[in-house]
């Protein structure tokens, strides 16, 4: 880690650089500090309804271009429609009607972008935090971090990926704060220890896939980071 670097500093950093994402520092006696700026919605419950997000799809924000002239390929739109096609299965088979479906659409997160597809629903109270409960159990952790079929994919990652996720896939977020609550899956976070950042960033590989690029996409993503591991004047 370099000489002079300041955890709340860096956190106050990443707020101006990425304003579209939830920016988190959490320290824990015992369990360790954590910085993040997270894109991605897993559950938000606000007023009446009950919003969840597909989030896939990544690709460098051109630069004077509008975001409705950027360009996907087939990959990354069927890497979206895939995670799109998991929740509308989850809300298919939990019964619930009635679904509002945004999407899918390019969104900004800082220097990269994504495709977008926003599902939202509105429910009474009791079946809002009955549903909400099971979007907690069974759509996280997300297609987009795990995989599908995601039993399978989950047994493969723990058995070759090689590595503890410790928290990073996981989720946080404020809780039940002036009656809302809006939880993010960590993504492009890292752990602080006393003289490293260890960072956390990944790529979502499908058929067709090309390993190069998947590359190029996780150094991508780790300059969210990177942008503020520097020393400060």
């Amino acid at each position: 880690m370099p000489a002079g670097f300041d955890a709340a500093d860096a956190f106050l950093e990443l707020c101006v650089r990425f304003p579209q994402a939830f920016v988190s520092l959490v320290a824990i006696p015992g369990v360790g500090t954590w910085l993040g700026a997270s894109p991605e919605v897993l559950l938000t419950v606000n007023g009446a309804s009950l919003t969840t997000m597909a989030l896939a799809g990544t690709q460098r924000r051109p630069e004077n271009q509008l975001l409705e002239e950027v360009h996907w390929g087939a990959k990354e739109t069927l890497e979206q429609e895939m995670v799109s096609i998991y929740i509308r299965d989850f809300f298919r088979a939990a019964g619930v009607a009635g679904v509002r479906e945004v999407g899918p659409r390019t969104t900004p997160a800082g220097n990269m972008v994504h495709l977008q597809t926003l599902f939202e629903v509105d429910l009474p109270e009791a079946a809002r935090f009955s549903l909400a409960n099971r979007v907690l159990e069974e759509l996280h952790p997300t297609s987009a971090v795990c995989g599908m079929p995601k039993h399978k994919a989950l047994a493969f990652i723990l058995a070759n990926e090689g590595y503890d996720r410790s928290f990073y896939s996981g989720f946080l977020g404020p809780m039940h704060i002036d009656g809302a609550s809006s939880l993010y899956v960590n993504l492009r976070c890292m752990q602080l220890r006393e003289n490293v950042a260890s960072l956390y960033v990944g790529a979502g590989i499908t058929a067709a896939s090309d390993p190069d690029a998947e590359w190029r996409e996780t150094e991508l993503k780790a300059e969210t980071a990177l942008s503020v591991l520097h020393p400060r004047s």
